[in-house]
């Protein structure tokens, strides 16, 4: 079992133990023959005619500061095609690998040092954000380390791994509660007709 969470269409995966300070968040993962697959992007626009059954991980995530922020590929040992090539896509509020580009808000291939990728991009405070791990070319594996991070990284703004937390819920009586309620009211009634009466 991999330490990155993994989303199909509907489920999702949880694992992922990282390394967070201010500012930043470190995880890794290994992409493997196991993985799912999906035709990756090449821009938020179009899908890539190399990497068409590419292997992918996922990972949600939200930060906590509206502002600038940097996704990296820090390592990775990626093959046998393109050695340590590898590829990201972001995503805001969902991903499906069914349609690669719904959702695509930006993408890399070789942004950072050497094949590896970086995007620089402005994320919005407590919204839902889904990076995609994956190769530039088909039937490659291996294994990687991103960064999630502020841009500058001494600015405002953390990074959390995972999905979320569901807000809270306004508590709902149940029906057993408000048949007492209802019981009640009508007790009262009763009562103040019996003192109304005694009082005539």
């Amino acid at each position: 079992m991999r330490p990155v969470s993994r989303i199909a269409a509907v489920a999702v995966l949880f694992a992922a133990p990282a390394v967070s300070q201010a500012g930043f968040v470190n995880y890794g993962g290994t992409l493997a023959v196991t993985d799912p697959t999906f035709n990756r992007p090449v821009t938020t626009t179009a899908l890539s005619g190399v990497g068409t059954n590419v292997f992918f991980d996922v990972q949600p995530f939200f930060v906590d500061t509206t502002g600038s922020y940097q996704l990296e590929v820090l390592t990775a040992v990626i093959g046998p095609s393109f050695p340590n090539d590898s590829f990201l896509a972001l995503y805001v509020g969902s991903f499906n690998p069914a349609a690669p580009l719904a959702n695509a808000v930006a993408v890399d291939d070789d942004g950072g040092v050497g094949a590896l990728s970086l995007i620089t991009t402005n994320l919005t405070a407590n919204t839902q954000y889904f990076l995609v791990t994956t190769t530039f070319d088909n039937g490659d594996t291996g294994t990687y380390t991103n960064q999630i991070r502020s841009n500058p990284i001494t600015a405002a703004g953390q990074p959390t791994l995972g999905l979320l937390p569901a807000p809270p819920t306004a508590a709902v009586p149940e029906p057993a509660s408000l048949a007492l309620l209802g019981t009640g009211a009508v007790g009262l009634l009763v009562r103040a007709r019996r003192r109304s009466r005694a009082a005539a």
